[in-house]
C-alpha cells in the first residue's frame, strides 16, 4: 500500500511539473516584458553591430529592463535588428516598446552633412532643416564670441566662424543645438589643419589669410586639379599689387547667387568687391574643405595671372592681358 502510494504520488508530481512548469515559465517570461517601472527618461546608445544579448544585458544592467535573457528571446522570436545609435529610452517602456524603437532607427540624435563651399547662410538653413536648431541659433553659435574653441583662432570677438566651420557630416548627441554642432566643425577644421600641416607651411602668412584664400579656391575651382594652379594666380596677383577681380567676392558681396556677373555687379561697394579693392577681403566667403585648404597653402609656382571658364568646364589660364582677352573671346 505505501509503495503504491509512492508511485501515485510521484506520478502526480510529474503531473504538476509538466503542467506547471511551463505554466510558470511563460508567467515569467510575459512578466519580464513588462516595463521595470518608473524613472527617469535616459540617453541609451546602442552600439554598431551589438547583438541583442549585448543590448540586454546593459538595459538590464541599467534597471531599464527586467531581464537581459527575455530581451535576448523576444528580440529572436520577433527576428529584430537592432539599428546603432542614440535613444532616449525609460524603465517605463516595455521591451516591445524598446525594441521597436530600436529596430525603427528613430534616434535621439541628429546627422547633418555641408557640402565643401557652403556659406554660413546655407549652414544654418541646413542646420534647422535635419532639426539641430533655428537659422538664427546657429548663425549667433557661429560667431568667435559665442564660441569657446574659436578662442585661438585670432579673430575679433564679432567675427563670424565663416571658414572655420569644416564641411563634413557630423553626428550631434542629444539634445542637439547649435553650440555644439559649431564646437565638431571647429574641432573638424583643427584636426584637418594639422593633417596638412598647417602652421608649417603658413610661410609668413597669417592663418586667417590662408584659409580666406582657401574659400576663393573652393568657389572658383571646377576640378580638384585646378586648386593650386589658382592659389598660384592669386598668390602672383597679390605680390604685384593687382587686385583679385574674382567674379566669387562680387557674388558674395551681393549676397545672391547669379549664374553670371555683370558689368553693373562689379560696382557694388563692399570690402568683398576685389574688383574695386586690393588684396584680400576680409574674410572667407566659404567654408572651404581639404583640397583647397592644401592648395592655399601650397600655391602652384607659375607666371599665370588671369583665367577664364573655358569648354568641358575647365579654366583657361593666361599670362598677360592679350592672351585672357582672346581666351575670353574664344569661349563667347
Amino acid at each position: 500500500m505505501t509503495v503504491r502510494r509512492f508511485v501515485l504520488g510521484a506520478a502526480l508530481a510529474a503531473v504538476l511539473l509538466l503542467t506547471l512548469g511551463p505554466w510558470a515559465a511563460l508567467r515569467w517570461y510575459r512578466r519580464a516584458l513588462t516595463a521595470a517601472g518608473g524613472g527617469e527618461d535616459r540617453l541609451f546608445r546602442v552600439q554598431s553591430g551589438a547583438s541583442a544579448r549585448a543590448v540586454g544585458e546593459q538595459l538590464a544592467g541599467e534597471g531599464v529592463i527586467r531581464s537581459a535573457r527575455a530581451f535576448r528571446l523576444r528580440a529572436r522570436q520577433k527576428h529584430l535588428g537592432l539599428k546603432a545609435g542614440a535613444y532616449i529610452v525609460s524603465p517605463a517602456m516595455s521591451v516591445d516598446q524598446l525594441q521597436s524603437l530600436f529596430a525603427s532607427g528613430r534616434t535621439a540624435e541628429r546627422r547633418v552633412t555641408f557640402p565643401e563651399g557652403f556659406g554660413l547662410g546655407q549652414c544654418a538653413e541646413r542646420a534647422e532643416k535635419v532639426g539641430i536648431s533655428t537659422a538664427d541659433a546657429y548663425l549667433a553659435a557661429a560667431t568667435a564670441a559665442a564660441a569657446p574653441d574659436a578662442a585661438g583662432l585670432g579673430l575679433p570677438a564679432r567675427a563670424t566662424l565663416e571658414g572655420y566651420l569644416f564641411p563634413d557630416t557630423y553626428t550631434v548627441d542629444p539634445p542637439p543645438n547649435a553650440e555644439k554642432l559649431v564646437a565638431l566643425q571647429l574641432r573638424r577644421f583643427e584636426e584637418v589643419w594639422r593633417d596638412i600641416d598647417g602652421d608649417r607651411l603658413l610661410a609668413g602668412r597669417t592663418r586667417h589669410a590662408v584659409v580666406t584664400i582657401a574659400s576663393l579656391i573652393e568657389r572658383e575651382a571646377r576640378g580638384d586639379d585646378e586648386r593650386a594652379r589658382i592659389a598660384g594666380v592669386i598668390a602672383n596677383r597679390l605680390r604685384t599689387g593687382m587686385r583679385l577681380q574674382i567674379d566669387a567676392t562680387v557674388l558674395y558681396a551681393l549676397g545672391r547667387h547669379k549664374q553670371r556677373v555683370m558689368y553693373s555687379d562689379l560696382k557694388v561697394d563692399s570690402p568683398y568687391n576685389t574688383y574695386r579693392v586690393k588684396g584680400l577681403p576680409p574674410g572667407p566667403i566659404c567654408c572651404p574643405g581639404k583640397p583647397s585648404l592644401a592648395a592655399a597653402l601650397r600655391p602652384e609656382k607659375h607666371d599665370y595671372l588671369f583665367y577664364v571658364l573655358g569648354p568641358g568646364n575647365r579654366h583657361i589660364f593666361s599670362r598677360t592681358e592679350a592672351e585672357h582677352n582672346r581666351a575670353k573671346g574664344a569661349v563667347k
